[in-house]
């Protein structure tokens, strides 16, 4: 079960962290503002597609993407609080908790990502309860084209952030090597672990391959090209933290098993005899017949086995 935790706990497990990217994303470099880089958001293409599940962080000037309603993805080593806003667009919601990737310091391959628990939702297209963005389980190919978004500065040497959702479009050098991207720079000189911390890179299919500065090992090959952690190296456990849940209104899906206290498709693994089942999560829509202690009988899931369904109570 990830670890949620406290602010004080987290500036101690971050603070590493944060010193190995001095980079970072407060605020631009003072290369950047002297014109020497660029900030790969700069001059980038404004309100693109997906600007409706991206969302601005002012406290920790990142940029962090909506995996649900409830649920931003984010660099880990931005500086987040509980109690600090999060806006998207004309939308305003508030930070209540924070779970830090647990491979956050590895030696071999740290994985400088980060979960906030927002409160109240945010709605994509009206809808406050349902959205969810895919997390690439697998790997992306070599060549593939990737988009990437993050509330930038408008022009170089700005300070602080944008408000509006920019894009740069970059290519996979080589695809996958040791757990991380290699994508090479675009023709205007902007690669992908420079850009607005937290802010995802997506496939044409709109799946999250990786977060832009989460590569704190540093590792560049050849001129132009920028490295990143694959998304298939956080995906289990992001789905395992958007996918706890206590009650139905917790879950993207809309179904809680609140005994095991996780997020399922269907009321047909929820735990509990509804929606016309002849017995717990059997029968009657579900696709699992009601035979396994009963025989050719009907389980009514409260240790009676009858002959007929309306029996059932």
């Amino acid at each position: 079960m990830p670890k949620l935790i406290s602010l004080a706990a987290m500036t101690v497990v971050l603070a590493a962290g944060a010193v190995a990217l001095s980079a970072g994303c407060a605020a631009q470099t003072a290369d950047e503002g002297a014109g020497a880089s660029q900030d790969p958001i700069v001059n980038g293409t404004p309100q693109a597609l997906g600007a409706n599940s991206f969302v601005q962080l002012p406290g920790a000037g990142c940029t962090g993407t909506l995996l649900t309603n409830r649920f931003v993805i984010t660099a880990g080593h931005c500086f987040n609080r509980p109690g600090d806003p999060v806006y998207m667009d004309n939308q305003a919601s508030v930070i209540r908790q924070l779970v830090v990737n647990p491979n956050q310091h590895d030696p071999n391959l740290p994985v400088d990502v980060m979960i906030l628990r927002i409160d109240p939702p945010l709605a994509v297209g009206g809808n406050a309860t349902t959205f969810h963005r895919n997390v690439r389980t697998d790997f992306a190919p070599a060549g593939g084209h990737v988009r990437c978004f993050g509330y930038g500065s408008a022009l170089a040497g700005q300070s602080g952030i944008s408000s509006n959702l920019r894009l740069m479009e970059v290519q996979m050098r080589t695809g996958l090597f040791f757990e991380r991207y290699f994508l090479t720079a675009n023709t205007l000189g902007q690669t992908a672990t420079r850009g607005d911390a937290g802010g995802a890179c997506l496939d044409d299919n709109g799946s999250i391959i990786g977060l832009m500065q989460t590569d704190p090992s540093g590792i560049v090959s050849g001129s132009g090209t920028s490295v990143m952690v694959a998304s298939s190296r956080y995906a289990s456990w992001q789905s395992s933290v958007i996918n706890q849940c206590s009650s139905n209104a917790d879950c993207w899906t809309g179904v809680c098993n609140a005994s095991q206290g996780v997020c399922v498709s269907s009321h047909c693994f929820d735990g509990v005899k509804d929606s016309g089942e002849e017995g717990v999560d059997c029968g009657g829509t579900c696709a699992k017949a009601c035979r396994s202690r009963c025989g050719g009988l009907v389980d009514c899931g409260d240790g009676r086995c009858v002959k007929f369904p309306s029996q059932c109570p």
